[in-house]
């Protein structure tokens, strides 16, 4: 679960959740981050579910309730195993899918885009 947000970075992703179509015409997908976990993503390119990425966007943890009453959107998206969004999330490269029916993603350090 993310604590803090972190700066814009680079991070080798997996597609691991169905790619939805969002309101605002990007893909809404889950990526798996070596290191992080699970996060939502919205993205301006289709993408497949299995598909390998590399990622450039800022890694930020779901809004805690500001008013009485409202949802608690942290703890909801983290029983569900999402660690938190990658905001202005977009793709930086496509990597070959493997063929094996073992998808593994290649752990590649965040570094810093400023």
């Amino acid at each position: 679960m993310l604590d803090r947000e972190r700066p814009t970075a680079r991070y080798a992703a997996l597609t691991v959740g169905d790619a939805r179509e969002s309101d605002d015409g990007g893909t809404s997908t889950l990526l798996a981050l070596p290191d992080v976990g699970t996060v939502r993503a919205t993205l301006r390119e289709p993408v497949r579910p299995g598909e390998r990425l590399v990622v450039r966007g800022r890694l930020e943890p779901f809004d805690e309730p500001r008013n009485p009453g409202e949802p608690d959107m942290r703890a909801i998206e983290g029983e569900d195993g999402i660690a938190g969004r990658l905001a202005s999330a977009r793709i930086v490269e496509r990597r070959p899918m493997k063929s094996s029916g073992f998808l593994a993603i290649t752990a590649a350090k965040p570094t810093s885009c400023g």
